[in-house]
């Protein structure tokens, strides 16, 4: 399959709707541009696919990103931008991932806002993102951003749950909801079912996150950084200015897979490099 290197523009991807709408959408299936990629980005991969996934079309698409540096890049259009989130706004964070490992103890970005550039005079402008982090010997979904407190220094405030994925070779649905200024709001979703979690770093807190015009970034993050970047499958990435209700997210995973039994599951490590030193940080 081809990929883009460096700088190419990536003409695989689908703007659902609007700059101006309360969703944004990328399918990876219509030819229409709207990202760049940068680094190894594989265009026209199966992504989840009737049978199996009976949501999808037997021809569904997806992108495959070499988890070292890889990703896709969004330009903010600016002030007070659809992609633009602070106290008193919801958003909801949807991707279908299929994993190609991930190394112990790292938090690898699905899509993120800010934090793309570690030499610029605020490198830590994390104004949302969704992650996958390691824990446990499974890859657990994540939810973070960052409080101003001066110049160049934030507060942090992570949300993981408390299981995740396995490196099964299956696609899975992740989700995170949130209201900035309510961390009570927090909610997360595997696979259509609700998840426990709890924060950590700076913990919860009602603080507004860092807002400025930094772009969005698929897959990757902190300049392209290896520990950052996700390696695998992704598909159907979405951002909504909206708190999704719990019924539909539940809703969104149907698969005609039978269940990968708990002993089998169990064996399934992170990755074969799950013994590796932590790349990824905070």
């Amino acid at each position: 399959m081809p990929f883009f290197r460096s700088s190419s523009l990536l003409v695989a991807s689908l703007w659902l709707t609007p700059l101006t709408a309360r969703e944004q959408a990328w399918t990876f299936d219509a030819e229409t541009g709207g990202l760049r990629a940068e680094g190894k980005v594989e265009l026209g991969q199966p992504g989840p696919r009737r049978p199996d996934y009976p949501g999808f079309a037997q021809t569904n698409r997806a992108v495959r990103l070499d988890g070292k540096g890889a990703r896709l890049i969004v330009e903010d259009p600016g002030a007070d931008s659809v992609f633009d989130f602070t106290n008193g706004d919801a958003i909801t964070l949807e991707a279908w991932v299929k994993l190609d490992g991930i190394r112990k103890g790292e938090n690898v970005y699905l899509i993120g806002k800010g934090r793309t550039d570690p030499k610029a005079a605020a490198p830590n402008n994390q104004n949302w993102a969704l992650r996958l982090r390691e824990m446990y010997g499974s890859a657990c979904v994540s939810f973070l951003f960052a409080s101003p407190k001066g110049p160049r220094e934030v507060d942090w405030h992570r949300w993981t749950t408390v299981s995740g994925l396995r490196n099964d070779g299956r696609w899975h649905h992740v989700a995170v909801s949130y209201v900035f200024g309510k961390p009570e709001s927090v909610r997360a979703f595997i696979d259509g079912k609700a998840m426990k979690g709890a924060w950590d770093m700076s913990g919860a807190s009602a603080d507004a996150p860092v807002v400025d015009d930094a772009p969005v970034w698929i897959g990757s993050s902190m300049g392209g950084n290896v520990g950052s970047s996700f390696k695998g499958w992704i598909d159907e990435v979405t951002v909504r200015r909206t708190a999704v209700p719990e019924k539909e997210l539940s809703a969104r995973f149907v698969t005609t897979l039978p269940p990968i039994p708990e002993k089998q599951l169990a064996a399934m490590g992170p990755s074969p490099n799950a013994g590796n030193d932590s790349l990824g940080g905070t």
